[in-house]
């Protein structure tokens, strides 16, 4: 039988275990993904570190930033969440909260999945005791199945997006989502200047974002600083206008929403994939 491996974490400090497990029977309403990028989150390492404030299933396999592509369905596993078709060959993410759907927030509050009571989280929640073993993106493969954990969601990637740029869609979403918030909150709005304090992933991430918000036209500066230290990436939402009043509003009230990210050195990989539309990964 074909066997599986599986990078694993005993606990904070510990050095990564690869253990092999053997091929899982897929049920009607699961799937095996074949794990073809998977990024390091900042919450990976401070996991590592030991700086996790809630009980954690040790041993288990780190990773929720996934690209990956579907490798065996079963029989009612047809389509994503937003009910695109899906079958063997798809390429697909899974974001890794996974609202239990029963608890006070998740019936009355849907829309606010986070704050779930019981949540189930990819690469972090489930132990690899658990069967089949393959909950976690730093692995070969990662198993879904939606009648075991109901909150999962399966989303579609475009067939000619790399897995690397794949595995960026649930990072991005966060960004999306801070600006989503700030806008609800009336903490900015077109014309208003957008700082971002870092040029790590989420950095970087956040001025693509900003870009997308202001699709009409946008300006970015990145300013590198001496080797070791963070970049500093600002990006200007701007929306034409000839109006001499709303240039008067737009210099008169100016607002600033920040992100703060990591810095580590991954401009280049998202440059290279970003430039290069037609590679497949």
């Amino acid at each position: 039988m074909e066997q599986i491996r599986v990078c694993t974490y005993d606990g904070p400090g510990a050095r990564p275990v690869i253990r092999s497990v053997p091929w899982p029977k897929i049920p009607k309403k699961g799937a095996l993904i074949k794990v073809g990028a998977c990024g390091v989150c900042g919450t990976d390492l401070h996991i590592l570190k030991g700086h996790w404030p809630k009980p954690l299933p040790w041993p288990f396999t780190l990773g929720h930033e996934i690209g990956g592509v579907l490798v065996e369905v079963g029989s009612d596993f047809n389509q994503d969440f937003m009910s695109k078709p899906l079958k063997v060959g798809s390429k697909v993410m899974i974001p890794p909260l996974m609202p239990c759907g029963h608890c006070y927030y998740c019936i009355h509050y849907p829309q606010s999945a986070n704050k779930c009571l019981t949540p189930v989280y990819y690469g972090r929640y489930l132990g690899f005791d658990k069967a089949p073993h393959l909950w976690g993106g730093w692995a070969e493969y990662v198993y879904v199945d939606l009648e075991m954990l109901p909150g999962t969601k399966i989303y579609k990637l475009p067939d000619d997006m790399s897995l690397r740029l794949g595995a960026l869609s649930e990072p991005l979403t966060s960004c999306i989502r801070a600006f989503n918030r700030a806008t609800r909150a009336g903490g900015f709005s077109w014309g208003d200047t957008v700082v971002v304090q870092g040029s790590g992933p989420i950095g970087i991430l956040a001025v693509a974002a900003a870009h997308r918000w202001a699709p009409a036209e946008s300006s970015v500066s990145a300013r590198p600083k001496p080797q070791g230290s963070n970049w500093r990436a600002s990006s200007e939402l701007k929306q034409p206008s000839t109006s001499k009043s709303s240039r008067r509003r737009k210099h008169a009230s100016r607002k600033c929403v920040t992100s703060w990210a990591a810095s580590v050195p991954i401009w280049s990989w998202i440059a290279r994939d970003t430039q290069a539309p037609g590679r497949k990964a």
